[in-house]
């Protein structure tokens, strides 16, 4: 399901890429596609992603440990941790890095939305839509015990799939778009703060948000201005 690679930009004698890149760690997580980016940790010990089946969606949390002899054809099978404490518990090592899935509530899916992590936040926090047109928020992500966040959360925000989220830490809002055109505000507590809908046939990456200056940019599929 996902692969890490080092050595990006290293030369080597002898035959071209030698010495060059190579693969870090490469590990199969379950029957699941991953089909949006995945994030960092802060200090790059963990990663984070969503992988889904066409019915649902999970997402994934791992501690990674560099092993050799793991390729894109032989990746390392791993296994789910029982819990949350359990996974923040959990020291990886090479036979056996730590993994913690979490499916995402009521059973929807994500082909659409990668997660946004909010690295300057206190709720070690991250927020991902779905098909169903739900914002999802997830806490204890990265340093505490991760769990997907209940009422008000998901937010409703109609029907149609939502794109790549993003946190803007100067508002407190989480700006997302939607692939019927629309683009919407809401705050970290889980309130609709606005929505403008109507802005082109689909918004299917996430905003530019410039939160000193309080602007965004949102591309649209529509030629035309907006503003």
């Amino acid at each position: 399901n996902i692969i890490a690679y080092d050595n990006l930009y290293a030369t080597g004698a002898g035959a071209p890429c030698s010495g060059g890149p190579s693969v870090l760690w490469a590990y199969n997580t379950g029957a699941y596609a991953v089909t949006t980016s995945p994030i960092l940790s802060v200090d790059g010990k963990q990663i984070a992603f969503i992988e889904s089946n066409g019915t649902t969606a999970s997402l994934v949390l791992i501690k990674w440990a560099a092993e050799t002899g793991e390729s894109v054809t032989a990746p390392l099978t791993l296994t789910n941790s029982a819990s949350n404490s359990l996974y923040r518990s959990c020291t990886p090592n090479a036979s056996a890095p730590c993994m913690f899935t979490i499916a995402f509530t009521n059973i929807k899916n994500d082909t659409l939305s990668a997660p946004f992590y909010d690295f300057a936040g206190a709720d070690d926090a991250l927020y991902v839509g779905d098909d169903s047109g739900n914002l999802h928020r997830f806490t204890g992500v990265f340093v505490g015990n991760p769990a997907e966040a209940g009422s008000p959360w998901p937010v409703s925000l109609g029907t149609n799939k939502l794109s790549s989220p993003v946190y803007d830490s100067n508002s407190g809002h989480v700006i997302v778009g939607d692939m019927g055109g629309a683009l919407h505000s809401v705050t970290a507590a889980g309130v609709i703060f606005g929505t403008a809908a109507g802005l082109g046939d689909a918004i299917a990456d996430a905003p530019m948000v410039d939160g000193s200056a309080g602007s965004l940019y949102a591309f649209v599929t529509t030629s035309g201005s907006y503003s």
